[in-house]
């Protein structure tokens, strides 16, 4: 290490911190979390920034009344989501609850698109 008056007047921690960092890059190195540059599957001239995975959209649920029962796609979501990332393509929202008509909804989306359903349930025709 380098022994500057620089360094003497400094705290402790700073010094170290440029060793965490190296140390933190060598184990890196060694875990092969750097890969060959030689074995990329980039095009030449692509950039390693790009997005691997498509952009998604967002949907936002309004739904009257509280407390159902939300699946995006066959998947049950938990009850209190109103905000959905989801990944661009036509989709299906069910809603249900106890003593409503169940509903479903189409729709698509794009990526980097937000899309508002507002669903309504209406209440069950009684016996």
């Amino acid at each position: 290490m380098i022994d500057t008056p620089a360094l003497r007047s400094t705290p402790a921690f700073p010094r170290s911190l440029p060793l965490l960092g190296w140390s933190l890059a060598l184990l890196f190195l060694l875990s092969g979390a750097f890969p060959d540059p030689a074995a990329s599957p980039l095009a030449p001239g692509a950039s390693p920034l790009a997005p691997a995975l498509p952009a998604y959209g967002l949907l936002w649920l309004q739904i009257d009344p509280d407390d159902v029962e939300i699946a995006l796609d066959g998947q049950y979501l938990d009850k209190d989501v109103w905000l959905v990332s989801v990944a661009p393509g036509n989709h299906v929202v069910s809603v249900s609850k106890p003593g409503f008509k169940p509903q479903e909804s189409r729709f698509g989306i794009a990526p980097r698109q937000n899309v508002r359903l507002d669903i309504t349930l209406s209440p069950a025709d009684a016996p």
